[in-house]
């Protein structure tokens, strides 16, 4: 007799009944109702292809992108012409930073189904966090043609052209979607950060009454009131937009420990002494390929990598986790770092160069042509100990800006939570104290190695300050340097529209827009505030 896949009858009845338990139980809100339904089918038939795709999506739900993948990897293995599984599992591996195992996943969907939009979203979605801004815009723009009404879509092909320095085309964009209360608070968060806003312009105020008037989630409220402040500030309407970023701080209720990380800096001054750096001498990779830039956030660290990166020579590989990834591996925390220490201090040559391997790697991964490849992420001032043990030839810029101007533009930023000093003011001056310590610190145990970088003289001369900054990686002079603004390559940091424009000089000197405001910084920062605020 003929063997066949098929169920009997009764028990295919059975398993549609408990998938459509399962699918409405999810659909409820009961999340462990929908896994027992599906739980349920598997253990009746554990290759069944819908409630493996069920219960990876209600994986996904529940923030579990491990189980979700390895549910939704069985699913399009017994149904692989199924292109919405596909799709799911590109999801979940994208959620699982599984790029490129993500964007052969729902190119194979797309293959099996290309005239839907879901599946060029995902793609654009995953284009863009590979850093392929441009493939990204085309799969948006294939999704657009798919659903061209679609205020949504045109939103998230928006976000591509804002990262792309395309600010004018976004904001159109963004308009629309307010005019026509689609995702407005979406919509005014991002114009906020895309436009400038002329004093006429009636949305900062339609801003402002929508935060009166509606009861938002705690975050988007937030993130709304930033935007309100910055809209109100581009109005010149200082004291209501500072008081708008006031109003978000005194949200936020989670208190930063700030006596906990002064202790880890003094901790950090302790240990990565000049002799414990001398002692490690010779075991890191001799490579000079890797450039650090660091400094305190608003101190001018985009606007240098936007100079590098557009040199023929210099790749940008953005704010890249990596160094403090490997930290961590090694003990770093922000509680403690004596672990880290002992750690770090115990490795052979062979391991040392084995850390610096795998950094390399990465920044292999965002250029392979590139004589130098710049790692810009600002907090790795308090890991240059680290840095150059692996890279004793590496370059490291540390940009320096008014320390009032930086507090005062790291204030009015809307941040994660691991930049929880920017609370409040006297935390934040405290903090900045702590952290131009620091600095002084690694000038003295790494003599000749940190180029100081001043915000400043980049603003009042481009053309001697580049060419200082391009002397000191030791490359020859490139006149793309100075049109840094037309250089397109993904940026997501919250400079992305200043790096977009020329030179200009109203960021000098910002903080006495807020002068009124600003006496328990002025306090905090002691002698390194920049001016008497009564003058």
């Amino acid at each position: 007799m003929k063997q066949t896949n098929q169920l009997p009858l009764g028990r295919d009845m059975q398993i549609k009944s408990l998938l459509s338990r399962g699918m409405n139980a999810q659909r409820a809100g009961d999340r462990l109702g929908a896994e027992q339904a599906y739980k349920s089918v598997l253990q009746r038939n554990p290759k069944q292809p819908d409630a493996l795709n069920l219960m990876g999506l209600l994986a996904l739900e529940g923030g579990n992108t491990a189980a979700a993948t390895k549910c939704l990897r069985n699913a399009v293995k017994y149904a692989p012409r199924q292109p919405m599984y596909l799709l799911n599992l590109a999801n979940a591996q994208l959620l699982d930073s599984k790029l490129e195992l993500a964007r052969s996943s729902i190119q194979k969907s797309i293959r099996l189904q290309s005239d839907i939009a879901k599946p060029w979203v995902v793609l654009g979605r995953i284009e863009l966090a590979l850093g392929q801004q441009h493939r990204a815009l085309d799969a948006f723009e294939k999704a657009l043609r798919l659903e061209p009404e679609s205020i949504v879509l045109a939103m998230e092909r928006a976000d591509v052209l804002v990262a792309l320095g395309r600010m004018d085309e976004a904001a159109k964009v963004y308009r629309t979607a307010i005019a026509a209360d689609v995702r407005k608070v979406v919509a005014m968060i991002s114009l906020g950060y895309t436009s400038v806003f002329a004093p006429d312009d009636p949305i900062p105020a339609q801003m402002v009454a929508l935060l009166e008037t509606e009861d938002l989630p705690p975050k988007a409220r937030r993130a709304l009131r930033y935007a309100t402040g910055k809209a109100l500030v581009d109005q010149k309407k200082y004291d209501a937009g500072f008081a708008q970023f006031l109003a978000s701080k005194q949200e936020d209720a989670e208190r930063f420990p700030l006596d906990q990380h002064l202790a880890v800096f003094e901790n950090i001054k302790e240990k990565f002494s000049a002799a414990f750096i001398q002692s490690m001498r010779g075991l890191g990779h001799p490579t000079s390929r890797p450039v650090f830039i660091v400094g305190m956030p608003r101190s001018g660290t985009t606007l240098v990598e936007q100079i590098l990166a557009s040199h023929g020579q210099i790749a940008g590989a953005g704010e890249l986790p990596d160094i403090r990834i490997l930290a961590r591996e090694l003990g770093f925390s922000d509680e403690d770092t004596d672990q880290f220490y002992r750690n770090l201090a115990s490795l052979s040559e062979k391991q040392i160069r084995k850390l610096s391997a795998r950094y390399l790697a990465t920044l292999k991964r965002h250029s392979r042509d590139a004589v130098y490849v710049v790692d810009k992420m600002p907090h790795n001032f308090e890991l240059l100990g680290f840095i150059a043990i692996l890279f004793p030839n590496a370059k490291i810029i540390h940009c320096k800006r008014d320390p009032m101007d930086t507090c005062v533009s790291c204030f009015t930023q809307l941040f994660t939570d691991e930049h929880g000093y920017n609370q409040d003011l006297t935390t934040l001056g405290r903090y900045y104290q702590a952290y131009d310590d620091l600095m002084a610190h690694w000038r003295a145990v790494l003599p000749g190695r940190i180029y100081d970088c001043h915000y400043e003289k980049i603003i009042e001369d481009q053309a001697a300050a580049s060419r200082a900054l391009i002397d000191r990686i030791g490359v020859p002079w490139d006149d793309a340097c100075l049109t840094f603004h037309t250089t397109e390559r993904l940026v997501h940091t919250p400079s992305r529209w200043q790096v977009r424009q020329p030179i200009y000089k109203t960021s000098l000197r910002r903080w006495q827009k807020f002068a009124d405001h600003l006496q328990p910084l002025q306090v905090a920062l002691g002698p390194l505030a920049s001016d008497d605020i009564a003058n």
